[in-house]
């Protein structure tokens, strides 16, 4: 009985000290990778932005007029240039113009599209999210011209596959 004790003792022990370290070990690797993924969506945001403002202030220099077909060309070029999947213009009667998108974003972006919240972009003057797609994840990035009055700037960039599901998997993880 004594030796009973004792191995009973000892394994709860042992189960004990390997469960502390393993828990704090396993948080920061969890949390270190959400921080990594949340870097990664505030940068491309931060992108998307910069790339859409360089763009816009691009096509008032040159004095084009919003929509028409000398600033379709422009937008064609930097869409290239970006190497963006997406970049086009959506008139303020949300009607997609100057658009230049690769087929693979097509529902990713009309899904994304009927979720937006449209006052609160005018407001903010800037949104940028994530959208699930078929073959790969897109994070969009919206530029609201004159408050939303003129229309809208919309970029997109591919993630990958499962850019969403990821962080998703690896949060859920962490709360077992």
């Amino acid at each position: 009985v004594p030796c009973l004790i004792m191995f009973l003792v000892s394994a709860q022990f042992v189960k004990i000290s390997v469960d502390f370290w393993f828990k704090d070990q396993v948080e920061t690797t969890v949390e270190t990778a959400l921080e990594v993924a949340r870097g990664t969506y505030d940068n491309t945001g931060a992108r998307l932005r910069s790339q859409a403002e360089f763009s816009l202030r691009e096509i008032e220099a040159r004095r084009y007029g919003w929509g028409g077909t000398s600033m379709d060309a422009v937008l064609d070029l930097k869409r290239r240039e970006y190497s963006l999947p997406l970049m086009g213009v959506l008139d303020e009667e949300l009607m997609e113009r100057n658009w230049h998108a690769e087929r693979v974003v097509g529902d990713s972006w009309q899904v994304a599209k009927s979720g937006i919240d449209w006052a609160q972009l005018n407001r903010s003057g800037y949104i940028f999210f994530p959208a699930k797609g078929t073959a790969e994840d897109f994070m969009f990035g919206i530029l609201a011209v004159n408050g939303g009055d003129s229309g809208y700037l919309v970029l997109g960039e591919g993630m990958g596959e499962e850019f969403i599901a990821h962080p998703e998997r690896v949060s859920a993880g962490a709360d077992e």
